[in-house]
C-alpha cells in the first residue's frame, strides 16, 4: 500500500490468512487468483464487509468494498470477482 503515510504493505501470503480467517473453510485450500470469491470460496456480502474490515486493520488504510464491487461489477468481457482482482485492488498504489 502506498501512498498512505503509516499504511504497511500486504504480501499475498497476508492477504491469502484474512480470507481464511472471514472463511475458515477454506484453510488448507489451495487459492488461485481465477477463484471467484462467491461462486468458488462461498464469500457472502457479509464475508466481504468483514474482509474489508481486516484489511484496514491490517494495512491501516480503509478499503472501501462497495466501490471496489461496484467496478467489478462494471467489467465486462472480463473475470470479476476474483481473489486475484480484489488482491490488486488491495495492493495497487490507489487503494
Amino acid at each position: 500500500m502506498r501512498g498512505h503515510e503509516g499504511a504497511v504493505a500486504l504480501s499475498k501470503e497476508a492477504f491469502v490468512e484474512l480470507l481464511v480467517a472471514v472463511k475458515p473453510s477454506l484453510e488448507g485450500q489451495a487459492l488461485r487468483d481465477e477463484d471467484h470469491l462467491m461462486n468458488d470460496l462461498g464469500l457472502d456480502s457479509l464475508d466481504l464487509v468483514q474482509l474489508a474490515r481486516k484489511l484496514r486493520k491490517a494495512t491501516g488504510v480503509p478499503f472501501a468494498i462497495d466501490s471496489w464491487a461496484a467496478g467489478e461489477r462494471a467489467r465486462v468481457g472480463q473475470p470479476r470477482f476474483t481473489v486475484g482482482n480484489l488482491f490488486g485492488a488491495v495492493t495497487s498504489p490507489a487503494a
